[in-house]
């Protein structure tokens, strides 16, 4: 934080004081679960291992939310598998 002080008024020194916080924007592939670069059928594996056999979580969670329900179900999982070997929609994270 910084602090800028100001004029004093004979009695008292008045002070004004400005804060700011740093913080990073995460970007990320909407579908790549995984943080490879792209979305294929590893991404598909690695949420189906997150969320039925305890594997990791995605690095960025909203990357596997894909069809942006809010939540990281089976749903996301045949969305993905959908989008990659039916054509179906692309992935649309929140």
């Amino acid at each position: 934080h910084r602090c800028i002080s100001g004029q004093t008024d004979g009695r008292r020194k008045i002070s004004r004081h400005a804060f700011w916080q740093d913080f990073t924007v995460a970007s990320f592939i909407c579908g790549d679960v995984n943080n490879a670069g792209t979305v294929n059928l590893l991404d598909i594996i690695f949420l189906i291992d997150y969320k039925f056999k305890g594997g990791p979580a995605p690095a960025i969670l909203a990357s596997a939310d894909v069809n942006s329900d809010g939540s990281i179900n089976v749903l996301d999982i045949i969305f993905l598998i959908d989008f990659k070997f039916k054509g179906g929609p692309p992935p649309d994270c929140p």
